[in-house]
């Protein structure tokens, strides 16, 4: 029974997690060519500094309107979502207190989770919050005779800014949703795959939430 599946991602939900992993490479590469003269020569793949941001712009509308056509068409999942985010709870705490030590030694008991665990809502959090703040300062930078030299000033710096700490971010759940670090192995199949996870990989990783769709 162990070695059963549960469906835990949608198609739709892939597909939206496939675009939106395309379009964010894409800025992230785009976006350290423009970032400093020294990285510019990463812009020869795309024909130059011109043409890279050319590409960065049409890889940040895909960004913006996939996520905004995902929300249109199932409102009640993104405020699902959002509620799962941002939802708390002392097992939450206690087990982002035990995290370090668990990255270390993975065989260590941890505290029961729902579908999320406390550092992927951290780190959701995170992105939802840095994205719109790369989205508004990249508006302000796609039409800069429309603002003054100081908002163009905060504008780079922001989004610079939360450009690395978003980065940072997604190189942790890479290095999680990939599989690399021990415990997720396979948990590529979630979002690159058939979209589930074995009873088992459920129940030790979100304990609540295989709890919950068990009794359906």
């Amino acid at each position: 029974m162990k070695n059963e599946r549960i469906i835990r991602n949608s198609k739709a939900a892939r597909l939206v997690h496939w675009i939106h992993t395309i379009s964010c490479l894409m800025l992230f590469y785009t976006g350290l060519a423009i970032f400093s003269p020294k990285l510019n020569g990463l812009a020869w793949i795309f024909g130059g500094l011109e043409h890279a941001r050319a590409h960065h712009r049409v890889a940040a509308i895909v960004f913006i309107a996939i996520p905004a056509l995902a929300i249109i068409f199932n409102f009640k999942g993104f405020l699902h979502m959002l509620g799962s985010i941002f939802s708390w709870d002392s097992d939450d705490t206690k087990w982002l207190i035990k995290a370090p030590a668990y990255m270390f030694k993975s065989s260590i008991d941890m505290p029961p989770q729902g579908k999320l665990k406390a550092v992927q809502k951290l780190a959701y959090m995170m992105v939802l919050f840095s994205s719109v703040v790369m989205v508004v300062t990249g508006i302000i930078l796609w039409y800069p005779a429309s603002y003054t030299p100081n908002a163009l000033l905060w504008s780079v710096a922001l989004h610079d800014l939360f450009m690395i700490i978003t980065g940072v971010v997604l190189l942790g759940h890479m290095y999680i949703g990939l599989g690399i670090f021990q415990p997720y192995r396979g948990a590529w199949r979630l979002m690159f795959g058939d979209g589930t996870i074995s009873e088992e990989a459920a129940e030790f990783h979100n304990a609540k939430w295989f709890q919950k769709v068990k009794a359906r």
